[in-house]
């Protein structure tokens, strides 16, 4: 009776708990739903947040456009009033002007005297013909209609004035940017020559004595000075396309009038042909520099350059024909001069085109300059303020959340650990609990008497003999080890011996079953779950931080 007692308080024990355990799970799962249902609501609030700060950017945006345009609409009425008192003073000095002219007009010492000299009227006239009243209205109204026509007069002529003075402001304007462009051109030119003449000075042996300086890095442009070597470079490049066409239309002025002498002899030596010139300067620049030369005047004198003579000294595997200088002949001495200058001339426009090419590219550089700068700072546009501040409200936001999850975080991982121990030391409870009510469920033996074959002691209490079991001590350092219970451990096979009892088969064994074990594989169980999901909480924590690192490494990249 006494092992049927210990088992009905151990499975009561059990029993109460498991319920203690179920409660314990229906309040986890209690406290995961009202927390899921506070985060849902906390979500569905911000989401109301951002919507109402997104409306109220629409707001001021709308505001703001809505002041912008009444502000034009003043401008547009401010000039509108100042064109409406330039004309009401217009129309003052014109009255003023009327009301001389009127008083000039009424005194008759001003009016020329007739020549004629009546003694009396041809006819008679009536008395009273002409009331007082009659002669006033029709006196005012002539004075009306020549103030009228003074007025639209002065109007026309105000009208044309200032059309005159626009035009003349705008030929101004156009005379002014021509010469601009002139200017910077020559200033080009002088700056390829001053460099020209000092690379052209240096001998190879002060070059090779002089140290190579290490080349400073370039300063950093800004979008200002970008947009003003663009406006520079396009300046330059439509005032040599302008000395282009010019130089073009030389060119074929000086080869119609180089191909026009067509009486040549016909035992003379044959001349190269005017479309030659190139093919010579093209094989002769491998042997002269490059020398930017002034562009050609319009005056009817040919100056000549140096690199005259070079192109009339071609090397000696060239196969070009040259001419004869012969003194006497004026036709060839005509010709080759011709030539001269269209050689000249052919060198130039190839130098401005080359120069072009250079300035295209220089160009096409600094855009892409200005398009990575503006690429690595953010669009080479102005920084977006409303932009900014979206992001920084979400930076705010998300730095709330990182603090909310790592508060929850920090709160799961106690209670997970609080509840570990808490399990552990009911488990180590149920164990001593369960070891102490039943101690007769083991009997010690010694392992000597089972060598000697000396015959066990059988138990009185029980009606038959019980067959021997392994002997197990709770001091082993296995059993200490292992977190199996011992009653689940296997029973190895009792070999049959003589002096072992004879074994009973009407009343086997029963061993005691618990649903312990059952629980704490549950309880293990429910432990790694919690740990899984702590762990991804934790993956989810440091996405977050990594976000929030990107973000205000961008806002530390912003322009100010």
């Amino acid at each position: 009776m006494g092992h049927k007692d210990q088992r009905d308080d151990l499975k009561e024990a059990l029993r109460k708990r498991d319920e203690q355990i179920t409660c314990l799970e229906a309040r986890v799962d209690a406290y995961i739903a009202r927390t899921s249902e506070t985060q849902a609501r906390l979500l569905k609030t911000i989401d109301t947040v951002d919507s109402l700060k997104a409306q109220h950017v629409t707001d001021l945006e709308a505001k703001e456009r809505e002041t912008v345009n009444l502000s034009h609409e003043i401008e547009r009425w401010r000039t509108f009033a100042k064109c409406l008192e330039v004309e009401r003073d217009d129309l003052k000095n014109v009255v003023e002007d009327l009301i001389q002219k009127v008083q000039m007009s009424s005194d008759w010492s001003m009016w020329p005297c007739s020549r004629m000299d009546i003694t009396k009227h041809p006819y008679q006239l009536t008395e009273n013909h002409f009331k007082p009243s009659d002669t006033s209205c029709r006196d005012s109204e002539v004075l009306l209609e020549y103030g009228v026509s003074v007025i639209n007069r002065l109007h026309t002529e105000l009208d044309h004035e200032r059309k005159a003075h626009c035009k003349v402001v705008e030929e101004a304007n156009l005379r002014i940017s021509e010469l601009e462009a002139k200017v910077a051109a020559r200033e080009v030119v002088l700056e390829a020559s001053i460099r020209h003449h000092q690379e052209r000075d240096k001998s190879p042996l002060d070059r090779s004595r002089t140290p190579e300086s290490p080349i400073p890095p370039p300063k950093p442009m800004t979008d200002e000075d970008c947009l003003r070597v663009l406006a520079d470079s396009n300046t330059r490049n439509k005032s040599l396309e302008i000395e282009i066409r010019s130089l073009a239309q030389k060119l074929e002025r000086a080869r119609g009038s180089a191909a026009s002498p067509a009486c040549i002899s016909a035992d003379a030596t044959p001349v190269v042909s005017p479309s030659s010139p190139p093919r010579i300067v093209s094989l002769d620049r491998p042997y002269q520099p490059a020398i930017p030369r002034k562009p050609l005047t319009t005056d009817n004198e040919t100056h000549f350059t140096p690199t005259v003579h070079a192109v009339s000294n071609p090397p000696a595997d060239s196969h070009v024909v040259t001419p004869p200088l012969s003194h006497n002949s004026p036709i060839s001495s005509s010709d080759s001069a011709s030539q001269h200058s269209i050689a000249q001339l052919d060198d130039q426009i190839n130098l401005y085109a080359t120069q072009l090419d250079a300035f295209k590219a220089e160009r096409k550089t600094l855009v892409e300059v200005a398009v990575r700068k503006r690429r690595i700072s953010d669009g080479g546009e102005p920084p977006d303020f409303p932009q900014i501040l979206v992001i920084e409200e979400e930076c705010v936001r998300l730095t709330s959340q990182v603090s909310h999850l790592e508060q929850e975080l920090q709160h799961s991982r106690s209670s997970a650990k609080s509840r570990e121990h808490e399990l552990l030391k009911e488990i180590d409870a149920l164990k001593l609990l369960l070891h102490q009510r039943s101690p007769n469920l083991y009997h010690a033996h010694d392992v000597q008497h089972l060598d000697d074959g000396i015959d066990i002691e059988q138990n009185m209490e029980l009606g038959t003999p019980l067959q021997p079991t392994a002997i197990l001590s709770w001091n082993d350092p296995g059993l200490t080890s292992s977190p199996k219970d011992p009653l689940l451990i296997p029973l190895p096979f009792s070999p049959e011996r003589n002096s072992s009892p004879i074994m009973s088969s009407s009343r086997p064994l029963q061993r005691p079953s618990s649903p312990h074990p059952v629980k704490l594989r549950r309880l293990e169980k429910g432990m790694e779950v919690a740990r899984a999901q702590l762990a991804a909480k934790q993956l989810a924590l440091d996405q977050l931080k990594i976000d929030m690192e990107e973000l205000r490494h961008l806002l530390s990249e912003e322009p100010p």
